[in-house]
C-alpha cells in the first residue's frame, strides 16, 4: 500500500509542470503592411516584424518593426518609413480565433530625398515619436501557426509636421512555448 501511495504522489508531482497551458508563451508575427494618410502624402508598402510575450491568455507585451517605402507620382520623389513601436495587447482567445488590441509607443523615422512633405522639407532623415492604436484577428490554422488576415492600426507620428495615418497589415504568426 505504501508503495502504491509514494507512486500516486509522484505521479501527482510531476504532472504539476505539465499542466496544459492554453495560451503560447511567445508569438512571432511577419508580413505585408500598408500606410496610407491622404493624397498628398505616399502610400507606403513594406513589412512588418512583431515579437509578443504573452503573461496572461487575454494579456502581452508586443514589440514592432516595419518598414515602408514609397513615392509621390506628381514630383517623382522617394521615401523610406521605419518604425519602432512597444505596447501592451489584450485580447480573447477563442480555440480557432483570436481578436486582440492594443497601444504602443516608440519612434518613427522618415528618410526622404530633399522633398517637401506638408510645410517641411525631408533631406537625409528625421526621427520622432510615435504612437499606435488598434487590433486585429488571428485564425489558428495549427497549434502552431495563426494567419492574421487583418490588422488595422492608427498611426500618429510627431515630426515638425504631424503625419496622421491609417495602416493595414496582414501575415502569418507562429507560436511557441504552450
Amino acid at each position: 500500500m505504501r508503495k502504491i501511495l509514494i507512486f500516486v504522489g509522484l505521479c501527482v508531482a510531476f504532472s504539476i509542470p505539465l499542466g496544459a497551458q492554453d495560451f503560447p508563451a511567445v508569438e512571432v508575427y511577419g508580413g505585408y503592411q500598408l500606410i496610407h494618410e491622404d493624397d498628398f502624402y505616399p502610400t507606403w508598402h513594406g513589412f512588418i516584424a512583431a515579437a509578443e510575450g504573452n503573461a496572461t491568455s487575454y494579456m502581452g507585451i508586443v514589440g514592432e518593426f516595419g518598414f515602408g517605402f514609397g513615392s509621390r507620382e506628381f514630383d517623382s520623389q522617394d521615401f523610406n518609413k521605419f518604425h519602432f513601436l512597444i505596447g501592451p495587447r489584450f485580447g480573447y482567445r477563442a480555440e480557432k480565433y483570436r481578436v486582440f488590441g492594443h497601444i504602443m509607443t516608440g519612434m518613427d523615422r522618415l528618410s526622404g530625398d530633399g522633398a517637401y512633405i506638408g510645410d517641411a522639407s525631408v533631406i537625409g532623415s528625421e526621427k520622432a515619436f510615435a504612437l499606435a492604436f488598434g487590433g486585429g484577428m488571428d485564425f489558428s490554422v495549427s497549434e502552431m501557426i495563426s494567419i492574421r488576415p487583418v490588422q488595422f492600426d492608427y498611426l500618429k507620428s510627431y515630426f515638425r509636421f504631424s503625419f496622421d495615418q491609417i495602416r493595414y497589415s496582414a501575415g502569418v504568426v507562429f507560436k511557441f512555448g504552450y
